[in-house]
């Protein structure tokens, strides 16, 4: 419950699992956001907001240009090696996905987001059709959706306004950490 914001509760009718279903809400947004609102702002769990939402997408998100802003991974640029750095999925899906993106030439350090905030003009047909690559490539190959989202932007040519912000750390927006599920084991 809230006072201020709406709370749309959501089911998983396709018993995707929590962390598939997060990710398609966090992709490809939810049907009553979509019908009301023409900007989407997704902010991760562990992302805190500390400033004016609003001065924020006038002052850096160029929406009147793009109809996509995110942030610039502020330490890696290529899809190749984030994953398999970090271990961050399990080494079978990475390597069908990474030899998904070689057999597609997509090129090697062509850059990363950092996919803890979204800011989308939703409603564009080439948003849309971005989202929808993403999500499906996320359920084909590995769940980090950090991998796959480069190449979608590639593939589709959606023009984003690339922040150079650090994300964790701005006027508008800080990390606040939260409890990790140990999942070393299932990495290796």
């Amino acid at each position: 419950k809230s006072d201020f914001w709406t709370i749309i509760y959501i089911e998983d009718d396709f018993n995707l699992g929590n962390t598939l279903l997060s990710r398609k809400i966090k992709i490809l947004g939810h049907p009553v956001i979509n019908e009301k609102y023409d900007v989407s702002i997704w902010v991760d769990g562990a992302i805190q907001v500390r400033g004016s939402i609003k001065c924020f997408l006038e002052e850096y998100c160029c929406l009147d240009k793009v109809n996509m802003a995110c942030f610039r991974h502020r330490m890696r640029n290529c899809a190749y090696v984030a994953c398999i750095i970090h271990r961050k999925a399990d080494k079978e899906s990475l390597i069908k996905c990474l030899e998904f993106l070689e057999k597609e030439q997509f090129p090697r350090h062509y850059g990363l987001a950092e996919c803890t905030v979204l800011i989308r003009k939703h409603n564009s047909m080439d948003v849309k059709h971005t989202m929808e690559l993403w999500f499906e490539l996320l359920c084909r190959f590995v769940r980090r959706d950090q991998l796959t989202f480069p190449y979608c932007i590639y593939k589709t040519n959606l023009k984003v306004h690339w922040l150079e912000l650090n994300v964790f750390d701005n006027p508008w927006f800080f990390w606040k950490a939260h409890k990790q599920l140990n999942e070393t084991n299932v990495s290796r």
